[in-house]
């Protein structure tokens, strides 16, 4: 590749990192939503939910798997709390306040590798998503999805 064509990658690779950063922050303003109108909360969460799925997708195809783990767990404890009581949504509101600041700082100060302090958040939010009865059911691939539709039709 010329010297040209990598510049203009990583120009491009900014501009995807700002537009994810974006994301975030509009991920944060639904928070400070959920936190002030608690009558609001199971939508605030669902909205949220999908602003997690939107960055968690982004971060996968820019290769930036650290923040897509984050935003993949803050995806389904949002997911999940909609239907929770109202202990465990306060609980995985705060839960999702780290994964969205955790999110914003691995975007403005990106590492090769998972840190200490990503791991302890990490095993947070997973012991915070299964204390909401654990991740959703996926469709891993078209194995998965054939099975999906014959149980449908049994």
């Amino acid at each position: 590749m010329t010297e040209a064509g990598a510049g203009s990658n990583e120009t491009l690779y900014a501009e995807f990192r700002k537009e994810l950063a974006t994301f975030a922050v509009a991920a944060e303003r639904l928070l400070d939503e959920l936190d002030s109108d608690p009558t609001q909360r199971a939508v605030r969460l669902g909205q949220f939910s999908e602003w997690m799925l939107t960055i968690r997708g982004t971060s996968e195809q820019l290769g930036i798997p650290n923040v897509a783990q984050v935003a993949t767990l803050g995806e389904e404890i949002a997911a999940r709390a909609v239907e929770a009581r109202s202990s465990l949504q306060r609980k995985a509101t705060a839960a999702l306040w780290d994964a969205v600041t955790t999110v914003k700082v691995l975007l403005d100060q990106p590492s090769p590798g998972i840190t200490e302090e990503e791991e302890i958040l990490l095993n947070r939010l997973n012991a915070t998503l299964k204390s909401l009865g654990g991740a959703r059911d996926h469709v891993a691939g078209d194995s998965d999805l054939e099975a999906l539709f014959k149980s449908y039709r049994s």
